[in-house]
């Protein structure tokens, strides 16, 4: 567990302003109960409160103050603005380190990766790095052995996101419950089913219904744990794509790069 990280604090102490003015007294014996600032000196605290009340230096544009600090009351409030950014800048930046990438048996380095592309890959994945192709030969600590792809077309493509990739156990269960929904869609008791399997109240099962008959339509199926849907369709320039719409998870998935 993360000891008092200050980042995290800075962000808690503006989404608390934003909701109700604080001494600073109060905002610390509250903080304290929380396990990660257990410890937490009032001196750290003022410090990361002055970061947040006092203007930055004029050339650190777009910067504001985010708080108000009265300091002879010892007392915070919020600025215009703080509530705002309390619902929309939440969150942290993982510190992701980089790979190099080296030519296996050379001492050729062709670049770097992400840390979080890297835990994504395995032996025989074929990647672009600039616009050429290279194979993964093995991936040790602090760097990534490849070999030329000889051509090869990138196994899986890469992107970030918040959650690992979809396990082939977790889209089976996907895909059978859209199988059950998608059979349920015409009937009076869906709304019934949609709130006892799923939780749903009136207007999420409305909503999901909306989804399924509008997949049905465009799509002629649902995809589920019984099949995928393929779809085909036209970019602005004219050129022909395909869409396979598939619930079974990056390891299934990825193979369809190939094609």
């Amino acid at each position: 567990m993360p000891d008092a990280p200050l980042d995290v604090l800075a962000q808690q102490i503006v989404a608390s302003v934003a909701a109700e003015s604080l001494t600073v007294d109060a905002l610390h014996a509250r903080l304290r109960n929380a396990a990660s600032y257990r410890s937490l000196e009032r001196d750290t605290l003022l410090a990361v409160v002055r970061s947040l009340a006092e203007p930055l230096p004029a050339e650190v544009k777009g910067a504001a103050p985010r708080i108000l600090w009265d300091r002879v009351n010892d007392r915070l409030h919020a600025r215009r603005g703080s509530r705002f950014l309390a619902l929309t800048s939440g969150g942290t930046i993982p510190d992701n380190g980089l790979y190099d990438v080296f030519v296996a048996e050379t001492d050729l380095k062709v670049g770097t990766l992400d840390e979080e592309f890297v835990t994504e890959s395995l032996p025989g994945d074929v990647f672009l790095l600039g616009s050429h192709a290279w194979k993964i030969v093995k991936v040790r600590a602090d760097r990534v052995l490849v070999e030329d792809a000889q051509g090869m077309s990138p196994t899986i493509p890469f992107w970030k996101g918040e959650h690992p990739s979809r396990s082939w156990e977790l889209g089976l269960a996907v895909g059978r419950l859209r199988r059950d929904a998608a059979e349920r869609v015409d009937t009076p008791e869906f709304e019934q089913w949609a709130a006892e399997v799923c939780g749903l109240d009136a207007r999420a099962a409305s909503a999901m219904r909306a989804w399924l008959v509008k997949a049905g339509e465009v799509l002629d199926g649902v995809p589920d744990d019984q099949g995928i849907v393929v779809e085909s369709f036209s970019d602005e320039m004219g050129g022909r794509h395909a869409m396979i719409h598939s619930v079974f998870g990056m390891r299934v998935n990825g193979a369809w790069a190939w094609s």
